[in-house]
C-alpha cells in the first residue's frame, strides 16, 4: 500500500512536471465518487511487470491490464484516484518529462502531486473560481488548441516525413546534426569563499590524478554533511555545455552559472584543478574528468531527430494554415468606419522642422569644458553670455 507523506514540497504543483490543463482533463472533471472505499494494494507479478515494462519500451507508453488501471491508489474527502489516472498523466507527458517517470519507483512521488492537486481544485472550487470568468477563457483556449493539435496530428502523419525530405533538411540545417562540445566535470560550490578555498587546498594534494579527484571530492561533500555542495550527484557535474547547462532526469537544466562554464572551456584539461571563482551561485572549483569536442554527426546518426523535428514543423504549419481557414469561411467583415468611432485614434502629428531654440535668462547657460578650446565653441559661449546681457 503507498502512504502519502505529510511534506510541504508535495503540495506543490509544479507546471513542469504536471501541466494544469492535462490534469483539468484527466481527474478534475471527473465527478466525485464515494469515499467509503479502502484503499487497494497494488499487486503486479513479475511477469506481468516485465511484460508491461517491454511494451512501455517498444511504445514508449507504461501499460497494464484493466484491474491494475481500476485500482484506487489513494482517496479520501472530495479525493479519488486511480492507477488510471495516473498513467494518464504519465502517458499524455511529453517524452522529455515521461522519462522521469518511466520507473515505478518514482510513481508516488507523482501520486502525491495527483492528490495534492484534487485538494487544490477542490478548495479552489469552493472560492467559487471555477466560475471565474478568466479560469473559463483559459479552459475555452485550451479546447480550441486542443482541437487543431488532434486536426494536426490526423492530418500529418509520420509517413509524410519521406527520406527525401530528412536528406534535404540535413543538408540545408548543419546546426541539426552539429553535436556540441561538452565538458564532463566535477564541481564543488559554497556560499562561502573559506569552505571552497578550504576544499580547494584539500584536493589540490591530489592534482593530476584523476582516479584521486574523483573519489576525493564526493567524499569530502560527504565528510561536510552538505550535499548542495556538489554539482550534480554528490559533485559530478555530468556532461556540461559551454552555456553551462547539463542534463538532469531527462530535462536540460542550468547546472553552472555560463562565467564559469566559459571558464572550464578555457581551460580544458582534465584533472587539473580550476577556481575557486566567484559567481551568482557561490565560490566554485572544479575539474575536468573528459571532454567530447564538438562534430558534425552523421545523417543516419540524427535522422530519427530530424525527422521528429520536421513532423513537429508540420503539424505547426498545418495547424496555422487550418486556423487561417476557418476563419476565412466565416466571411468575416470589420466594419473599419464603425471601429474608427468605437475606438477613435489620435491622428498622428504631421513632421516638422526642429525647432531653433533662442537663450534667454529663463535658460540656464551652458556650461562648457574647460579644456575645450575650440573656436566655434567660444563664439557660442559669447553669443549666450551677450543674449543674457540683453534679457536683463
Amino acid at each position: 500500500m503507498i502512504l502519502l507523506g505529510h511534506r510541504t514540497e508535495a503540495m506543490k504543483i509544479t507546471s513542469t512536471i504536471i501541466p494544469l490543463a492535462l490534469l483539468l482533463g484527466l481527474v478534475a472533471c471527473k465527478p466525485e465518487k464515494p469515499t467509503h472505499h479502502r484503499v487497494k494494494e497494488r499487486v503486479v507479478s513479475p511477469a506481468e511487470e516485465a511484460r508491461a515494462r517491454q511494451e512501455a519500451a517498444q511504445s514508449g507508453k507504461t501499460k497494464f491490464t484493466e484491474e491494475q488501471l481500476s485500482t484506487v491508489l489513494a482517496e479520501g474527502k472530495g479525493v479519488h484516484v486511480t492507477m488510471s489516472d495516473m498513467m494518464n498523466v504519465v502517458n499524455q507527458m511529453p517524452m522529455e518529462v515521461r522519462q522521469r517517470y518511466q520507473s515505478p519507483e518514482r510513481w508516488p512521488e507523482l501520486l502525491q502531486e495527483l492528490v495534492a492537486f484534487q485538494i487544490l481544485l477542490r478548495e479552489a472550487e469552493a472560492e467559487g473560481l471555477a466560475r471565474d470568468p478568466m479560469v473559463l477563457h483559459t479552459y475555452k483556449s485550451a479546447v480550441a488548441q486542443r482541437y487543431l493539435k488532434e486536426q494536426a496530428n490526423q492530418n500529418v502523419q509520420p509517413s509524410d516525413i519521406t527520406e527525401s525530405m530528412v536528406q534535404e533538411a540535413y543538408e540545408k540545417r548543419p546546426e541539426l546534426s552539429r553535436q556540441e562540445a561538452l565538458l564532463h566535470a566535477f564541481i564543488f560550490s559554497s556560499d562561502k569563499a573559506e569552505q571552497s578555498q578550504a576544499a580547494f587546498d584539500e584536493l589540490k594534494k591530489v592534482e593530476g590524478d584523476l582516479q584521486l579527484l574523483s573519489y576525493r571530492m564526493p567524499e569530502q561533500i560527504a565528510a561536510l554533511g552538505d550535499a548542495n555542495l556538489g554539482v550534480g550527484e554528490s559533485g559530478d557535474g555530468g556532461f556540461i555545455n559551454e552555456e553551462g547547462k547539463g542534463l538532469r532526469e531527462g530535462r536540460q537544466v542550468q547546472m553552472i552559472p555560463t562565467k564559469f562554464a566559459k571558464i572550464l572551456f578555457e581551460s580544458p584539461k582534465v584533472g587539473i584543478l580550476i577556481g575557486p571563482n566567484h559567481t551568482d551561485r557561490g565560490y566554485m572549483f572544479g575539474f575536468i574528468k573528459s571532454h567530447r569536442p564538438a562534430n558534425q554527426q552523421k545523417v543516419s546518426e540524427v535522422a530519427s531527430t530530424i525527422r521528429n523535428l520536421l513532423l513537429k514543423e508540420k503539424r505547426a504549419e498545418y495547424r496555422g494554415q487550418l486556423e487561417a481557414k476557418i476563419l476565412k469561411e466565416t466571411g468575416l467583415i470589420i466594419d473599419e468606419e464603425a471601429f474608427a468611432k468605437a475606438f477613435p485614434v489620435q491622428a498622428k502629428p504631421s513632421p516638422s522642422k526642429p525647432k531653433v531654440i533662442i537663450p534667454s535668462a529663463r535658460m540656464r547657460p551652458i556650461k562648457l569644458q574647460h579644456n575645450d578650446m575650440d573656436k566655434r565653441r567660444k563664439m557660442l559661449e559669447t553669443t549666450i553670455q551677450e543674449e543674457l546681457k540683453s534679457d536683463e
